[in-house]
């Protein structure tokens, strides 16, 4: 059985940080970014996220200015 090895890096300053997750992030294949994002939403959600369907929720809001002729 293979175990995956994990690395752990120290940064100097968040914008270095920032930038080496970046290049992580670029790295990564759709799939692999969609797997990340999946696991992240199942562990904020359990099984909420995959056993419920979402529903859509849009409101509109008319603006007053927007029907005023130019």
């Amino acid at each position: 059985m293979n175990t995956p090895v994990k690395t752990l890096r120290l940064f100097t300053s968040q914008k270095e940080a920032e930038e080496a997750e970046l290049e992580r992030r670029r790295k990564q294949t759709p799939e692999e970014r969609m797997k990340e994002f999946s696991l992240l939403q199942e562990r904020v959600w359990g099984e909420a996220w995959t056993s419920k369907p979402l529903v859509r929720v849009m409101k509109m809001r008319r603006l007053p200015w927007a029907d005023k002729e130019s």
